[in-house]
């Protein structure tokens, strides 16, 4: 448990709050989700999470809400994770309710780490799908670091890293982070990212999440 909060260090004075019943910034700390169903601690179904399952839709579930839940489930015990709300958007469009899905949206808050921790326990497999830049390899990493069940990268090949460049130029700050991945999965794309000196986002490969 301990190793596991240094891998998201600017969660940890907020979870040491919440476990004193004490809410930080609850209103901007929430995890997008589709395609989930939850239940409460008194072990009965959240009938808000069950109506958007029903319909169909996106919904923004806050600290306050994960933070009471006691179980999650998903489609096929399985949940396909990406760092981009646009892309989140595409896939909910795509798949609808045959798969579930999650937005991690950046750096992942402590409503998202909850949720993972929810996931487990479920046993749920997370299939993960991020940007092709220091940052985006280094949540990567850090997520399956952190989390205990079954965990797959999904598109973060070298392929789809050398598919996925943009213009954009990396500074010489940002290159030296990727020293940080050391996930033999994920080495070859920060190798890439090196060798060519340009991010990598997931809009570009967007055909490659839905086919």
């Amino acid at each position: 448990n301990e190793e596991k909060k240094l891998l998201f260090p600017a969660q940890k004075k907020q979870q040491l709050y919440l476990k004193a019943g004490i809410l930080l910034d609850d209103l901007s700390n929430y995890t997008m989700l589709s395609g989930i169903c939850a239940c409460k601690r008194d072990g009965k179904a959240h009938k808000g999470m069950t109506g958007f399952f029903e319909e169909n839709d996106i919904v923004l579930v806050p600290l306050s809400v994960i933070a009471r839940w006691s179980r999650v489930r998903c489609i096929h015990e399985e949940i396909y994770i990406v760092e981009n709300p646009s892309v989140f958007s595409v896939l909910q469009s795509h798949y609808k309710n045959t798969r579930s899905l999650m937005c991690m949206n950046g750096q992942p808050r402590l409503s998202a780490l909850i949720l993972l921790d929810l996931l487990a326990d479920a046993g749920v497999k997370v299939y993960y799908a991020g940007d092709f830049d220091p940052e985006g390899l280094n949540i990567a990493q850090k997520l399956c670091s952190y989390y205990p069940g079954p965990f797959e990268y999904w598109h973060m090949s070298a392929g789809d890293c050398t598919a996925s460049l943009s213009e954009e130029i990396l500074s010489p700050r940002r290159l030296k982070m990727l020293d940080k991945i050391t996930d033999p999965k994920l080495r070859p794309a920060a190798d890439i990212l090196i060798k060519e000196k340009r991010s990598g986002y997931q809009e570009r490969i967007l055909e490659r999440y839905i086919n």
